[in-house]
């Protein structure tokens, strides 16, 4: 029920913001409207830069459903583990950390005609943990690039981006947390794909489950793909990390390299 309040509260706040579509606009309204699904194997399962499960692969499909004219979205993002031996760095069974994450935002962009041009993405997302019953999270998150701001380099611009991250147990038991992260990113076309390799660099101040004590986390720089074929997208993605805490356990945050495949289509209801 208190979940169910939560996003209820979210939505009328997110609705408040925005200007709703007038009759002669509901046709297009609608066409905007559409839904993607992404099937994704991780061969490791690293959150804010922590891994979470000892190494141990993932299977994580996403359903996303954006009102594309209103900048609202909302869906549900799953993760199971893939492995039955599996333990967290604290000794239970990674299975019992699978997930329901469900969550709803608002993107939109402001400065569109100037260098200063900014996009901005903000959400909420509520983490169950559907085997434990009482570890669930609240996050809101802030995400937000500058497109227009660096000079061009080649065939695209780098792009700057930064995500706010500030986490509150759903239960009462637990600490709060922020997580702060800062990258840059940079576009290279082929044809009508692209693959862009980034790097970022994350903060926490050692709150929420991890305990780590607060500081500078980790670097990483990781190199994705997405390519069409036939209504379908490839998204092949590769991903090294440097850790940067000495007071986190080894196997919680330590240096990691991983990847992702992910299969996506989309969906138009209407």
């Amino acid at each position: 029920m208190k979940f169910w309040k939560i996003c209820g509260g979210v939505t009328i706040l997110l609705l408040g913001m925005l200007p709703m579509p007038s009759f002669a606009e509901e046709e297009g309204f609608f066409k905007k409207t559409s839904i993607d699904v992404k099937l994704t194997y991780a061969s490791k399962y690293l959150s804010k830069g922590y891994d979470l499960w000892e190494n141990a692969p993932a299977f994580q499909p996403d359903i996303f459903i954006d009102l594309g004219a209103t900048g609202l979205y909302a869906g549900v993002w799953s993760s199971y583990s893939l492995e039955n031996n599996c333990k967290d760095p604290y000794g239970d069974k990674c299975a019992d950390w699978d997930e329901h994450d469900y969550y709803a935002g608002y993107y939109n962009s402001m400065l569109d005609s100037s260098r200063f041009k900014t996009n901005y993405d903000i959400s909420y997302t509520y983490y169950h943990f559907f085997r434990l019953g009482t570890a669930d999270i609240n996050e809101l998150f802030l995400s937000v690039n500058h497109p227009e701001f660096l000079p061009r380099l080649g065939p695209s611009r780098p792009v700057p981006y930064w995500g706010l991250y500030y986490d509150w147990p759903a239960h009462g038991a637990g600490k709060e947390a922020w997580y702060l992260k800062a990258g840059v990113n940079y576009d290279i076309p082929i044809g009508e794909n692209k693959i862009t390799p980034s790097v970022e660099i994350g903060w926490d101040d050692g709150g929420g489950t991890f305990d780590t004590g607060h500081g500078w986390s980790y670097w990483r720089t990781a190199l994705a793909g997405s390519f069409s074929w036939h209504g379908l997208r490839f998204e092949p993605s590769l991903y090294y990390q440097w850790s940067m805490k000495d007071s986190a356990p080894d196997n919680l945050l330590e240096d990691e390299f991983w990847f992702k495949m992910t299969v996506a289509f989309n969906v138009k209801p209407f």
